[in-house]
């Protein structure tokens, strides 16, 4: 087991937020406090318990490694041993292997590496592209705040701002296993849900 499996087994994000000094308030079954990436007056960094962080201002989020490598601008590795030591979270120490097995180790070792850093590329440039979509239509959103609500170039502001929201902050806080479905599939899910409200907009039209 690796050190990031043993620390996020053993320790949950609200802990560790609540540890490094992060002062949140409950709401629900969701903790809010005022986000430590960027300025802002209300509180819209969001600790969901079971899972890890997202700010729904900036589009700031991940895991409970992911939160400590921010707050203490630290490289992921270094994030997972901070919270070993800190929390006094037991990891798998050496082992005695033969130079062969040793060879084969770091083979194999250098394979899943390739993969895995192909893949959290991916997510990075999709998660990427998700924070720049979400933090255009807020601000597309705010500009239309005297326009009228019931206006259906408001609605197709305000339909974006919300995919966004919702799908950035899915991604943020997801297990790399529903990240990957998501970088595969955030085009067809979007497709969908725009049809769908193009759908009651229709509708809406011909009353």
């Amino acid at each position: 087991m690796s050190i990031f499996t043993e620390v996020k087994a053993n320790i949950k994000t609200l802990e560790v937020a609540k540890a490094y000094g992060l002062n949140l308030k409950r709401k629900g079954s969701t903790y809010f406090c005022v986000c430590p990436f960027h300025k802002e007056k209300t509180g819209s960094f969001a600790i969901y318990p079971d899972r890890g962080f997202y700010c729904h201002g900036c589009g700031v989020g991940g895991d409970v490694i992911k939160l400590t490598e921010l707050l203490f601008n630290l490289n992921p590795l270094e994030a997972a041993h901070k919270i070993a030591s800190d929390f006094n979270i037991p990891v798998e120490g050496k082992r005695n292997y033969t130079k062969e097995q040793k060879r084969q180790f770091a083979i194999e070792q250098q394979k899943l590496k390739d993969i895995a850093e192909y893949w959290a590329n991916q997510i990075e440039v999709k998660f990427n592209n998700l924070c720049n979509m979400f933090k255009l239509f807020r601000e597309l959103l705010s500009e239309a705040k005297d326009m009228d609500k019931s206006d259906i170039n408001y609605q197709w502001v305000k339909f974006h701002y919300d995919f966004f929201d919702r799908i950035t902050e899915r991604f943020a806080i997801g297990e790399i296993k529903e990240q990957l479905q998501m970088t595969q599939n955030i085009q067809s899910i979007y497709e969908i849900e725009l049809k769908g409200w193009e759908n009651v907009w229709t509708k809406q039209l011909k009353l």
